[in-house]
């Protein structure tokens, strides 16, 4: 009986020890999170790191975690820890952030290596502090709701992505924003609730536009080269009668609006946002000094 007692209790330190802790710092927790993944948590600093279980070879997939429906919350290993959790490092061979994997934690940027292809459903959602974050240009896919009710107020999206899907970026602080081009499907509630977004660059490629995806934004301007339909359509669901600019693709590759819009960017002050898409930023302040000499600055 005394042999069956200590084999439990040994048992179930290991078990312990794998799933909680790393090393002999309490500090320090450590979880699976995939094939090749660790997550680890130094609880001290607030840091959240991935990194390979085998140095020798790439952490590749994270796994996709799903809502966990009786408690309300996310199901990650890490649930209990979320408000500890301030900043993030992953490794140059991630391939994919896991859905939920943190979502409601207190970060406010993060750095996402090249090598990221996907970005899961809720992966960043209510991160109320998320404020700045790049996208690499090989990124794939975003997930539903994988940014909803962050800070975030610039984003450029990655030259990959062929849709935006549902609530990707509801309740965000985005102020202007370029779709890339190869974008076809915009998906419901996709941008709404952004009262700060003030300019939106929609490329040709777009073909659809789901229900209330630009609802209650604040849109001054959309910069538009797809058809008069898919123009007309975001203009109406925001209900704000944004000044609808068209552009177009010239033989040579380069964007250009009309004659009758360059005269009116002459008029811009200093800070006005200007779509590097369509113009380079030597062209805009050419445009605009003819007049009043001022500096046109984008992202």
């Amino acid at each position: 009986m005394r042999k069956w007692i200590l084999f439990f209790l040994l048992t179930m330190s290991s078990q312990a020890k794998a799933v909680n802790t790393c090393g002999d710092d309490l500090n320090i927790n450590c979880w699976d999170c995939g094939a090749n993944c660790l997550a680890r948590l130094n609880e001290q600093t607030g840091l959240f790191s991935i990194e390979a279980k085998d140095e020798n070879a790439p952490v590749g997939k994270m796994t996709n975690y799903e809502w966990d429906s009786k408690n309300q919350r996310p199901g990650t290993p890490w649930v209990e820890k979320l408000e500890t959790i301030r900043s993030v490092s992953l490794p140059d061979s991630l391939t994919n952030i896991g859905s939920y994997t943190l979502a409601y934690t207190k970060i406010s940027s993060i750095d996402l290596p090249d090598s990221i292809e996907q970005i899961g459903g809720a992966a960043f959602q209510g991160a109320d502090l998320l404020k700045e974050i790049n996208t690499p240009l090989n990124l794939q896919y975003v997930g539903a709701w994988s940014f909803a009710a962050t800070k975030i107020d610039y984003l450029m999206l990655g030259q990959a992505q062929t849709e935006i899907p549902d609530r990707a970026f509801v309740g965000t602080k985005l102020k202007n924003l370029e779709i890339p081009e190869g974008v076809t499907s915009i998906g419901w509630t996709s941008l709404a609730d952004i009262s700060t977004l003030e300019t939106l660059v929609i490329p040709n490629s777009v073909t659809n536009i789901d229900d209330e995806a630009f609802t209650n934004t604040n849109l001054q301007k959309l910069y538009c080269a797809a058809s008069e339909e898919v123009c007309s359509r975001i203009a109406l669901q925001t209900g704000k009668n944004p000044k609808i600019i068209h552009y177009s693709k010239t033989p040579d590759g380069k964007y250009r609006i009309g004659e009758k819009t360059y005269a009116s960017i002459s008029a811009m002050q200093k800070g006005d946002y200007i779509p590097k898409r369509i113009y380079t930023i030597d062209e805009a302040n050419a445009i605009a000094g003819k007049v009043n000499s001022v500096k046109i600055r984008y992202r």
